[in-house]
């Protein structure tokens, strides 16, 4: 009887343990980064007409796992080599919009929630950014909306902020990037311009008077560069000094300077930056401390063949204030809890659970 009556001490004990655990979620949303959809044979690992089945096999999957919403990070579609390789033409352009709106449609035929997107660099290789942006849904809702691929929306106590990093130093914006106009506009040379840096600062002070938590979307990298601090702190170490020069290709012209506006404007308010553009990331992701903004890059979808290869992640965001990325086939996972008295409001409508 002693046995009995420990074996269901032991039972209580451990059910209660468990369901001290579970944290009801807040918010859940989607990621796709890098599909790079294009009726085209593939080139090396990228397999561009596979990131149709692929993306339709994430919206399923992300649709199942109860999104509040999807974001894809930039590099949506490529352009169409068959029509563009003579330069920069009426075909060109024709064919590549229409990639653009193939991908589209399968992005929504899959999620019926809201869906945002990000400029990344191949977004615009044969397009202007107002092509892009007349051929793409975001939201509902959007709360602020400042200019192409800048905007902010809120969600259960979080305010999410997409910025656009597709501008010249001297704040032009790109456009047809793969016959460019002028010496200044290439893939590793991207910047945010001083007008977005001041939205950007005024959206955190408003994110700080209303007592919410940030989250940022941009394509490109944000911990390499001058004082990056990728490789350091509590995520994985860099594989080798010689990848350095790679990231830094991938990051930010002013990396440095946006890094200082997340993380000293308002410190601790700002939980996670997101990026793709780095295909295979090594490290994924970079942390300096608990409470110190998290810069996770997600890998690319167009790598690798399908069905054998993916990358995409579910992120959520439970009432303790912790943060979970499960990154499925490619993508990576990453599991962080919360600072010392942080609670969010759960929405009613969420019903997803983080065990």
């Amino acid at each position: 009887r002693i046995g009995a009556s420990t074996s269901i001490l032991s039972i209580c004990w451990t059910l209660l343990f468990s369901a001290q655990q579970q944290r009801q979620v807040v918010v859940r949303f989607g990621i796709v980064t890098d599909v790079h959809y294009a009726d085209k044979d593939l080139s090396g690992s990228r397999f561009y007409r596979d990131s149709l089945p692929k993306l339709r096999q994430a919206t399923s999957v992300l649709q199942k796992a109860g999104c509040d919403f999807l974001i894809e990070l930039g590099d949506f579609k490529d352009k169409a080599s068959h029509s563009c390789h003579k330069g920069l033409s009426p075909n060109c352009t024709g064919d590549t919009l229409r990639y653009l709106q193939h991908i589209e449609r399968a992005f929504h035929d899959g999620y019926k929630g809201p869906t945002y997107h990000i400029f990344g660099n191949h977004d615009v290789d044969a397009l202007n950014q107002r092509q892009v942006t007349d051929n793409e849904v975001n939201g509902p809702p959007i709360d602020d909306y400042f200019g192409h691929g800048v905007y902010s929306w809120s969600l259960s106590g979080v305010r999410f902020l997409a910025l656009n990093g597709d501008f010249t130093e001297d704040g032009i914006p790109w456009q047809h990037l793969d016959f460019p106009s002028r010496s200044d506009e290439k893939w590793t040379d991207a910047n945010l311009p001083e007008n977005q840096l001041a939205w950007l600062e005024s959206q955190l002070d408003q994110a700080a008077a209303a007592s919410q938590r940030v989250i940022i979307f941009i394509h490109y990298r944000l911990d390499g560069g001058p004082d990056g601090p990728v490789g350091k702190g509590l995520g994985p170490p860099l594989p080798n000094p010689n990848h350095r020069s790679w990231i830094d290709n991938c990051t930010l012209r002013n990396a440095q300077r946006l890094r200082t506006i997340l993380e000293t404007r308002h410190p601790g308010i700002v939980w996670a930056v997101f990026s793709g553009h780095d295909h295979t990331p090594n490290p994924p992701w970079t942390q300096l401390f608990h409470d110190s903004p998290i810069y996770y890059t997600h890998a690319a979808m167009v790598e690798g063949s399908y069905p054998q290869n993916n990358a995409y992640s579910t992120v959520s965001i439970d009432e303790g204030c912790g943060l979970e990325i499960h990154g499925y086939a490619n993508a990576t996972s990453v599991r962080l809890a919360g600072p010392p008295n942080c609670t969010f409001v759960a929405s009613p409508v969420i019903k997803a659970f983080i065990n």
